[in-house]
C-alpha cells in the first residue's frame, strides 16, 4: 500500500537522506545538485517553508517531492525562481501520482519550468519544452578542449587568448577551486547586484534569505552543496563564482567578475579553470542552466531537454494558466514580439518579485 506523508525539510533523518540519494543516483539527470537532499536542507536553514512529500510503499521510500509552501495552496520549487532543475524524485519506472501527492500535502497547484524530460514521471503535465546546455567532461579536459577547437567554438578560443593576455599584462593568474574568502563573497554580492541593476533584472540579492543562503554555501563543510571559486591576479580579485556541486556534477549558479577587468573576460577565464580542475577531480558534467548567453552556446557540448508546465487541481484556473502560457508563446514567435517585450518583461519581473518575498 502506498502512503504519502509530509515532513519539514529540517526533520529529514539520516536514513531518509540515504534513501533519497539512492533514488537520485539511479538517474543521471537526478544527479544534479538541485535534486540532492543537501541542497534542500541548506535552503531550509534560511527558510521555514521548505517541506517534503514522502511517498512510501511497505515502509520504503519510492519517491519524494521537495517544495516551498506558499499561500493559496501554491507549491514553489525549493529556492523558488533560482531553481534550475526541479520535479519529483522518483524511483525508476515507478508510477508517481502527482495529484494524490499534492492533495495529501494540502496543495492545489505547482508550476515548473526546468523539469528534465528524460525519464520524467509526469510528462503529461508538460506544456512546452526548451533546453538547458551542459559540458560533458567524462573524457577529460584536454579532450573537451580539442572538441571545442574542432567545432570552431570561437568564444573558447578567444578566452584562451585573453588568458595569455591577462597573465602578460596583469600578472600570473591564481585559481582557487573552493574558497571561503569572505571578501570575495562580498565582492560577488556587490558585482552581481550592480549587474542586475544595470541590465534591468530583478535585484534578487536584496533579499536577506538569499544572501544568508549564499554565505552558508561558501562554508568548507563537506556536507555543503556550495562550490565557491575565485580567480586572482596577484592581490587583484578578477572573478568569482558560487555554484553547486555533487561528486560528479557542477551547476553554474552565480558567476560574476570585476568590471575593472572586463576586457579580459575574467568570468570566462574562471569558467575554463573550473572545467579543468573539475575534470581533474572527477566531475563528469557541468550544467549551465537555461539561457541564451553567447558563451553557453560556445562552451557547451550538449543540451538537456527540459519541460515547462503545471499541475493544477483547480479545473478553471488550470485551463486559464495554460491558455496564458500558450498566448505568451505565440507572442514570442510572432511579428509583434518587439511590441510586447516591455509588458512581458514587467509581468515576468512582477512574478519574480512575488516568488522571492
Amino acid at each position: 500500500m502506498t502512503n504519502v506523508r509530509i515532513i519539514a525539510a529540517k526533520d529529514l533523518t539520516p536514513d531518509l537522506v540515504s534513501q533519497w540519494k539512492a533514488i537520485a543516483s539511479d538517474d543521471r539527470y537526478l544527479q544534479s545538485p538541485f535534486f540532492q537532499p543537501e541542497f534542500t536542507q541548506t535552503v531550509a536553514q534560511v527558510r521555514d517553508d521548505v517541506e517534503i512529500a514522502l511517498v512510501e510503499s511497505a515502509g520504503e521510500l519510492t519517491g519524494l517531492f521537495p517544495f516551498q509552501r506558499a499561500s493559496n495552496g501554491l507549491a514553489r520549487n525549493v529556492s523558488s525562481r533560482l531553481s534550475e532543475f526541479h520535479g519529483p524524485i522518483v524511483r525508476r519506472d515507478y508510477d508517481f501520482d502527482t495529484a494524490k501527492v499534492m492533495r495529501a500535502a494540502g496543495l492545489t497547484w505547482w508550476q515548473f519550468d526546468h523539469l528534465p524530460m528524460v525519464g520524467s514521471p509526469i510528462p503529461h503535465h508538460v506544456w512546452g519544452t526548451s533546453t538547458s546546455p551542459f559540458v560533458d567532461l567524462s573524457n577529460g579536459y584536454e579532450n573537451y578542449l580539442a572538441g571545442r577547437k574542432a567545432a570552431n567554438a570561437s568564444t573558447v578560443s578567444e578566452t584562451l587568448r585573453k588568458t595569455r593576455k591577462a597573465e602578460k599584462e596583469i600578472g600570473p593568474l591564481r585559481f582557487e577551486y573552493h574558497s571561503n574568502c569572505r571578501i570575495a563573497l562580498e565582492s560577488l554580492i556587490k558585482w552581481k547586484d550592480a549587474q542586475h541593476d544595470r541590465t534591468g533584472r530583478l535585484r534578487v540579492l536584496k533579499y536577506e534569505w538569499l544572501v544568508e543562503l549564499m554565505r552558508n554555501m561558501t562554508t568548507t563543510d563537506a556536507d555543503s552543496p556550495g562550490l565557491f571559486s575565485t580567480l586572482h591576479a596577484g592581490d587583484q580579485l578578477l572573478a568569482v563564482h558560487l555554484g553547486l556541486q555533487t561528486e560528479s556534477v557542477i551547476h553554474l549558479w552565480f558567476p560574476t567578475y570585476n568590471p575593472a577587468f572586463e576586457k579580459y573576460s575574467p568570468g570566462l577565464i574562471l569558467l575554463l579553470r573550473l572545467l579543468e580542475e573539475g575534470a581533474r577531480r572527477g566531475i563528469q558534467r557541468v550544467d549551465f542552466g537555461k539561457g541564451k548567453e553567447r558563451y553557453k552556446g560556445s562552451f557547451k557540448t550538449g543540451d538537456i531537454a527540459i519541460g515547462e508546465g503545471a499541475v493544477d487541481l483547480r479545473l478553471v484556473s488550470g485551463r486559464l494558466r495554460k491558455g496564458w502560457y500558450e498566448t505568451k508563446r505565440w507572442f514570442r514567435q510572432s511579428l509583434l514580439q518587439k511590441q510586447f517585450d516591455r509588458p512581458m518583461e514587467l509581468c515576468r519581473r512582477f512574478r519574480q518579485k512575488l516568488a522571492f518575498d
